[in-house]
């Protein structure tokens, strides 16, 4: 799991055609109709990302959380 503190950098971006919210730190978007849709669903894809590299060998772990490992901590950003 992510160390309690870690923040990840997301987007969200609306328009006609609804909401797309991406998570620069592992190339992870969602689409849905409402900002509120699109970043709970990226909060539960990001999260489940996370479960999934944590159950990898320790030799593929560090290649799948590389980025927060780099980063240690920055910012969430969204745009409403």
């Amino acid at each position: 799991m992510m160390r309690s503190g870690t923040s990840l950098i997301y987007f969200a971006h609306g328009g006609p055609a609804g909401w797309e919210a991406l998570c620069v730190d592992f190339d992870i978007s969602v689409h849905g109709e409402t900002f509120d849709e699109v970043k709970a669903l990226l909060d539960h894809a990001v999260q489940a990302y996370v479960r999934a590299a944590s159950d990898e060998s320790a030799a593929t772990r560090p290649e799948l959380l590389g980025p927060i490992r780099r980063r240690g901590r920055s910012k969430a950003l969204f745009q409403q």
